[in-house]
């Protein structure tokens, strides 16, 4: 019967009973919470303003990078596209080849231009 008597009482002296010395304890978390969650939503917001500004950034990277490209396909483009002097002179060649009949002035006699 002692073994449950000692069993009752610790049970009676950990359950929580609201009184005089349990007031300061739970003034200090109710006190620790009340400026912990304002820090926490202000922390929240700041961090939530730094991502939509780092997404903002980010959106403008990616928009200057896809001009870039852009403009390097269009060189890529044009220099695949151009007609150089070399490419002339073989034309003119191949003209002369294929009208033996006309006057062609000789492509080889003058020397490139740079």
């Amino acid at each position: 019967m002692s073994s449950m008597a000692a069993s009752e009482e610790r049970q009676r002296e950990t359950r929580i009973v609201l009184s005089e010395k349990t007031l300061v304890p739970l003034g200090v978390v109710v006190s620790v919470l009340c400026t912990l969650f304002p820090a926490y939503l202000w922390l929240q917001s700041e961090f939530a303003s730094t991502r939509k500004h780092v997404d903002t950034k980010i959106e403008a990277i990616d928009t200057r990078l896809r001009g870039v490209e852009q403009r390097l396909d269009r060189i890529e483009l044009q220099a695949s596209e151009r007609w150089t002097e070399t490419d002339m002179r073989l034309w003119v060649l191949e003209f002369a080849r294929r009208n033996p009949r006309l006057s062609v002035p000789d492509a080889r006699s003058r020397p490139l231009e740079k």
